[in-house]
């Protein structure tokens, strides 16, 4: 036996190189690399491939685009609007009240003498200190009187015809400028919402009717 012990251990490490050639290296090598990690899908699930995403992402926007809205119709205004008007202090006299748009300039309804009355004090001290109103009057030929209490000169009303200046028909007054109220507010009715306030009377005295007809005679027939 001894003499065929160098035969067998040649035969033993032959057997031990082949076995290693086909089954190959085992699970404790050094430097093996890892198998793949297999991650169990869930049934009826879809795995979703991971994506990165850039650290900061800019979307250019375009500006929304802006429809103008259509312009209202302008609605025509009224030049003067004629109101009857009962004054407590004369309950038998037919007083009228004319808001006036401003810019607007009045004529003469007839030829006459104009008078021009400024109005810078009142009992008790009822006028606004350093305001200057106008009491305009226009007296006919056959004195018919047209009177307008008016605002302050300057600010609400610039005169045109001065004291005593004879006009005719169609002639300027004056321009109303602004809607200050006239100093009938503070002299004779406190409540009173008109910008002016006047009466119209015929030759015999007589107050007459103020409508928009003779309105448009003081506008020149404008409407």
């Amino acid at each position: 036996m001894r003499r065929f012990a160098p035969l067998i251990a040649t035969a033993s490490l032959f057997a031990l190189v082949v076995a290693i050639v086909v089954l190959g290296p085992t699970s404790s090598t050094i430097g093996q690399e890892a198998a793949p990690t297999v991650v169990p899908t869930v049934a009826g699930q879809e795995s979703t491939p991971a994506v990165s995403q850039p650290a900061s992402v800019q979307t250019a926007t375009s500006a929304p685009t802006v429809v103008p809205a259509p312009e209202p119709t302008p609605t025509p205004k009224t030049i003067v609007v004629v109101h009857p008007y009962q004054y407590s202090g004369n309950p038998s006299g037919k007083y009228f009240g004319l808001e006036i748009k401003s810019e607007t300039t009045i004529y003469a309804p007839f030829d006459g003498t104009v008078g021009v009355v400024l109005v810078d004090k009142a009992p008790q001290g009822r006028l606004p200190q350093g305001k200057i109103f106008v009491r305009f009057v226009l007296v006919g030929g056959d004195k018919s009187i047209f009177s307008l209490a008016l605002g302050e000169i300057g600010s609400d009303v610039i005169l045109l015809a001065k004291n005593e200046t004879k006009v005719k028909a169609g002639d300027q007054l004056f321009t109303v400028v602004d809607f200050g109220p006239s100093f009938w507010k503070y002299t004779d009715d406190p409540n009173v919402n008109f910008q002016t306030v006047g009466y119209l009377k015929d030759s015999s005295g007589a107050f007459l009717e103020v409508d928009a007809t003779f309105a448009k005679i003081f506008l020149k027939g404008r409407s």
